[in-house]
Parts: structure tokens; C-alpha cells; sequence
């Protein structure tokens, strides 16, 4: 009948060496990629902050705030 959380198949974690790496410019948020809440929308805000972290070191670390 359906879950509020993300089940994933056996063996995709085990593929896949860290979801939550960017990818150039993207960088992947969501409820599904927290660490604690997953599937609930403290978890997608625990995500969304990790997010916005890594974004404020990358422009820190450009030192023009260009991306």
C-alpha cells in the first residue's frame, strides 16, 4: 500500500559510491539523500542545508563568487 520513505532496490547503494557528491555545477538535495529523516521533510531540510553549505565553501573557495 505505499511508505513515506525511499526503499531502494538490493544492491543500488552498492553501486553507487556517494549520491550526495556534485556533479560539476549540480548539487543533489532532496529527502531521499539525508542522513536522518529520510522520506520526511525534516530530511529534506537537513538536506537542503547540507547543500547550502557546500555551495557557500565552493564560493569561498572561487574567491569571486562566480560558480
Amino acid at each position: 500500500m505505499g511508505a513515506p520513505v525511499v526503499s531502494y532496490p538490493p544492491g543500488v547503494l552498492s553501486q553507487i559510491e556517494d549520491m550526495r557528491r556534485p556533479e560539476g555545477r549540480i548539487h543533489w538535495a532532496g529527502t531521499e539523500l539525508a542522513l536522518v529523516s529520510t522520506g520526511y521533510m525534516d530530511g529534506a531540510i537537513e538536506s537542503g542545508k547540507r547543500v547550502a553549505t557546500e555551495l557557500t565553501e565552493r564560493i569561498k573557495q572561487e574567491g569571486n563568487g562566480k560558480m
